[in-house]
């Protein structure tokens, strides 16, 4: 009589069981990298919008400015008398916005969706202004508790360069 080969439908099931036990441990262990994610891109998407509007002022030799509006949590490109030209998506409904350089200058909006809380206006030059202090030219990415997770902004008006900083695991310092 030949010896039969393979697995019977009890192996199966506990094979297909620890597969499945062994996937939600990992998924449970990338939860907190994944819900991360949201607000690294937000962070990168406010960075990535004053890049293009600085670029955008010195390619079309003309002052444009940056608007972020904390009510509608977006952002837009305005030209200097303040006619909307392109709206960016807004930063999604988990992730919170501040502004100042600490992230604590302006921690909720003012109710109006079509006026911004932080105005940037990039010049032809390269520079950029604003008609708050020049310390406050960040944009901050918070968690659903508040919990101050980036910033990206203008570090001087001089060189208008974008960067984007972390928080540190204490909440103390930006990295």
């Amino acid at each position: 009589m030949k010896k039969q080969s393979g697995m019977t439908l009890i192996e199966l099931i506990v094979g297909m069981a620890m597969i499945g036990i062994l996937g939600a441990i990992a998924l449970f262990a990338f939860a907190p990298i994944l819900s991360g994610s949201q607000f690294k891109q937000a962070a990168r998407n406010s960075a990535s919008t004053l890049r293009e509007i600085r670029s955008k002022a010195i390619a079309e030799n003309t002052a444009y400015r940056a608007v972020f509006d904390l009510d509608s949590r977006s952002a837009w490109l305005a030209n200097t008398s303040g006619t909307v030209l392109r709206r960016y998506e807004s930063f999604g409904n988990n992730v919170g916005m501040a502004i100042g350089a600490d992230c604590d200058t302006v921690t909720a909006g003012d109710g109006d969706t079509t006026v911004g809380e932080l105005t940037i206006t990039f010049n032809p030059d390269g520079t950029c202004s604003s008609a708050t202090a020049s310390a406050n030219l960040y944009v901050c990415v918070l968690d659903s508790s508040g919990t101050r997770k980036f910033k990206s902004g203008i570090e001087s008006t001089v060189s208008a360069k974008v960067v984007i900083k972390k928080r540190n695991s204490a909440d103390t310092v930006w990295d």
